[in-house]
């Protein structure tokens, strides 16, 4: 369905930086094997959906530095 992608994005992208924080928690950023970036690609349609627009604002409140979101319009 459309805007599901963003929201799996953004949990993938939590969970990256859950993991990263439970077994190398010491390591500088970018050092790091545990660091992921996570990559989305979202059509207007994907954007336009309400599911979308809480998991954006769920990114943005929790600072998810290693989420990217390609925007296909």
């Amino acid at each position: 369905p459309l805007g599901q992608g963003v929201a799996n994005a953004v949990g993938m992208a939590m969970a990256a930086r859950y993991e990263r924080g439970l077994f190398d928690p010491d390591a500088p950023r970018g050092t790091s094997p545990f660091d992921h970036y996570i990559y989305a690609i979202a059509g207007d349609g994907c954007l336009q959906e309400g599911i979308s627009a809480e998991a954006s604002s769920l990114a943005g409140h929790q600072k998810l530095g290693n989420l990217i979101l390609l925007w296909d319009d």
